[in-house]
């Protein structure tokens, strides 16, 4: 774990809060667009990373149109809901400046939807 302080967000439940519908909209798109750009078929089945995944809605949300999710995020109370939300997915209690790699391993076609930033950083197949 890394040695940065960032207080608890107050994660209640897995309901969604105010930003999960024009994120969600945001990454159906970047997604959608991604897709087409590689030649990527609607039916391929991609592995999607949600750092800061907080109580793990948008990851529900994509894993339901048929994504294989995962997420980290530095809040107790949001990784208990989204391991509650999603017991078959894997969300680990971590900062995005801790080594993701060591804990969840690399792979190709991995995208990393820093939700926080509002920025999608793709990692092709190549």
């Amino acid at each position: 774990m890394s040695d940065h302080v960032i207080p608890e967000y107050g994660w209640k439940d897995s309901n969604a809060n105010c930003s999960h519908a024009y994120l969600l909209s945001a990454i159906e798109k970047a997604l959608a667009d991604w897709r087409t750009a590689n030649a990527i078929a609607d039916s391929a089945r991609l592995r999607l990373f949600d750092a800061g995944c907080g109580n793990g809605y948008l990851a529900h949300a994509l894993a339901g149109k048929g994504y294989e999710v995962a997420g980290c995020d530095f809040s107790h109370e949001g990784v208990a809901q989204a391991r509650t939300l999603l017991p078959d997915a894997r969300f680990e209690e971590m900062s995005v400046y801790d080594n993701m790699d060591e804990v969840f391993g690399g792979g190709r076609g991995i995208l990393f939807s820093l939700r926080r930033l509002l920025s999608t950083c793709m990692i092709p197949e190549s």
